[in-house]
């Protein structure tokens, strides 16, 4: 699906409808996997705002560059949000070294990754792909694709 966000309050409504549909969608057997592709400043750390507030969590997510991970408790129920920023990784064995695969793993999980391509096979099979185009000063294209 291919959508085109006007403004950062376009890009997060988009992820609202995400979240909202993945998280009625649990439990999984493992995490639910959404891989954000896509250049600096494309929108990636908007829709993740987006998406976060849309599951009720009131904590306004920035990009977890120096940090790898930041959780997010998604209130009222036993799942988690987990903001994962692999700029500085150097494939997908530095997910094992610092223990990161464990997250994609429980299914109490969401994982917004930004930056995936850095851990390329470090990915669950099953991961959704939203992929961020520059489209115009203040519009981005925006493809969901949820069968890679």
């Amino acid at each position: 699906m291919h959508l085109v966000s006007q403004s950062p309050t376009d890009t997060q409504a988009i992820a609202a409808k995400l979240a909202q549909r993945l998280h009625g969608a649990l439990p999984r057997a493992t995490a639910t996997v959404v891989a954000l592709y896509g250049d600096l400043g494309a929108g990636k750390t908007t829709f993740t705002q987006g998406f976060a507030k849309a599951l009720g969590i009131t904590q306004q997510p920035k990009s977890p560059t120096f940090l790898l991970a930041k959780e997010y408790a998604i209130p009222q129920t036993p799942y988690s949000l987990w903001h994962l920023d692999c700029y500085r990784l150097q494939g997908h064995r530095d997910l094992v070294t610092l223990d990161l695969h464990r997250i994609f793993e429980n299914p109490n999980n969401i994982v917004l990754v930004e930056w995936p391509e850095h851990i390329g096979e470090g990915l669950p099979r099953d991961t959704i792909e939203v992929r961020f185009t520059h489209e115009g000063p203040t519009s981005r294209g925006i493809t969901i694709n949820e069968n890679p």
